[in-house]
């Protein structure tokens, strides 16, 4: 669930002199005085603000200093007592090149569930991956996270970081790479250069994963268990029974596996994968990095408990600047911008949102249909039936604006562009294919010549 905080300071700003002209007053002419709420309002803002945007604490006790010296507001002199930043991180020494800095899992868990009533029981997903530092450098993280099972809206959690040897191994692409590709933008692509048959023979992988990837298909799970045998079969065929890897063959147990555990998304290791993106982006070059890391995250676990504005009883909240609009759902959000515009209403209507607004805590979204919707393919089934879609989305520009409640939104479409030139005619046909979308992984465009 996403929660925005918002905070304004109300100091009271005291002239020395009674000259209405302000703007050429110099500084030192006034003073402020601050309450101490008004203090502690502007710790908070600081180290939310400091938190989100990675600023350094070369920066930051920059930043105090001269707040100290022109609005005199106490601020501590050293930005590690503004972070509420331990005298001392517990990083373990393993040997001369290898540490290891462990958060705890009882912190990260008291931490997520500190406002939990009662017992409960909950089962944990764990990762360990690698994650190269520079390149310069073959000193690479290895954290340790974990999600819970029954509660996928909660981001993973950092146990701990181990910090040594290289990672070699690994490839060009790591797994956000091949779940965008498997999941949206293969049909896209592939359509263009694989032949029919290999197109077609792709296209049961690709309906088998999208049907596990989400409980609205858990009806037809055994077509798609059949749709993987015939995918395997069919490889042999194509591609050569020497090319029947045990990654290959192991597609026949993935329905079995959704059918015991759950979808996909809940055996799946991507949400570990953005964690890890997020870990590099913390760091700055120089040395100690696994102190940096810690210090951060410890930083982090502080400011993330601090209460924030509630989203309506639905889990939903709209959010408005002089850019775009928002609304916020517990696993994806919408907005005007034109990569997260697309949804689909509960009754199967494509919608590209043009606005939104708030009163008395009433959300309602504004939208054009698209009614030119088509199947984009036809075997092994139409692609409507998995909520794909092809549209125009320049056709409906004069359609009449209708309103939407947001309990009428099913989920968020990703638009692939489709740009087909054919060689009887001069005409080009600019489409978008509009897939459902699971979670938020949606910033999928690619651009077909």
């Amino acid at each position: 669930m996403l929660y925005v905080y918002a905070d304004e300071l109300n100091m009271e700003m005291v002239f020395e002199n009674d000259s209405p002209d302000i703007v050429d007053s110099p500084l030192e002419e006034y003073t402020v005085r601050s309450s101490h709420e008004d203090r502690k309002h502007l710790m908070e803002a600081l180290q939310t603000w400091t938190s989100e945007h990675e600023i350094t604490q070369t920066a930051l006790k920059g930043l105090m200093e001269i707040l100290n010296v022109n609005l005199g507001p106490n601020l501590p002199k050293d930005p590690r007592t503004l972070m509420k930043m331990p005298n001392s991180l517990d990083i373990i020494s393993m040997s001369e090149t290898e540490f290891y800095w462990h958060q705890g899992l009882e912190n990260c868990l008291r931490r997520n569930f500190r406002n939990l009533q009662g017992a409960c029981t909950i089962s944990l997903n764990v990762n360990i991956d690698g994650l190269p530092l520079f390149n310069s450098s073959e000193k690479n993280f290895w954290p340790i996270q974990c999600n819970v099972f029954e509660h996928s809206h909660i981001a993973p959690m950092v146990v701990g970081i181990y910090f040594g040897h290289s990672l070699d191994f690994i490839s060009l692409w790591k797994g956000l790479e091949y779940r965008i590709f498997l999941n949206y933008a293969p049909i896209a692509i592939l359509k263009q250069y694989l032949p029919e048959k290999y197109f077609e023979h792709f296209l049961k992988l690709f309906c088998a994963v999208r049907i596990c990837s989400t409980n609205r298909y858990k009806y037809v799970l055994h077509i798609a268990r059949s749709l993987f045998q015939e995918f395997i079969a069919e490889f042999k065929v194509l591609y050569g029974e020497q090319f029947v890897t045990s990654n290959v063959h192991n597609l026949c147990h993935i329905a079995d596996e959704v059918e015991r555990f759950g979808v996909l998304s809940t055996l799946s290791a991507y949400p570990f994968e953005n964690v890890l993106y997020e870990l590099k982006k913390k760091l700055t070059t120089g040395p100690n990095p696994l102190a940096q890391i810690a210090k951060r995250l410890t930083e982090s676990a502080y400011n993330e408990n601090r209460p924030t504005n509630n989203p309506n009883s639905s889990g939903i909240s709209f959010q408005q600047d002089k850019h775009r609009t928002k609304i916020l759902f517990p696993n994806f959000r919408i907005t005007t911008d034109h990569k997260d515009r697309w949804f689909l209403t509960k009754d199967s209507k494509l919608i590209q949102m043009v606005g939104a607004s708030q009163e008395n805590s009433r959300i309602k979204i504004e939208g054009k249909e698209l009614t030119d919707k088509e199947d984009f393919f036809g075997k092994p089934f139409h692609s409507s039936f998995i909520d794909i879609y092809m549209s125009r989305t320049t056709q409906d520009c004069r359609n009449q604006v209708q309103v939407f409640q947001p309990e009428e939104v099913f989920c968020k479409l990703v638009a692939l562009k489709y740009k087909k030139n054919s060689i009887h005619s001069i005409a080009t046909y600019d489409k978008r294919i509009m897939l459902r979308s699971s979670k938020n992984i949606c910033d999928v465009r690619l651009s077909i010549n």
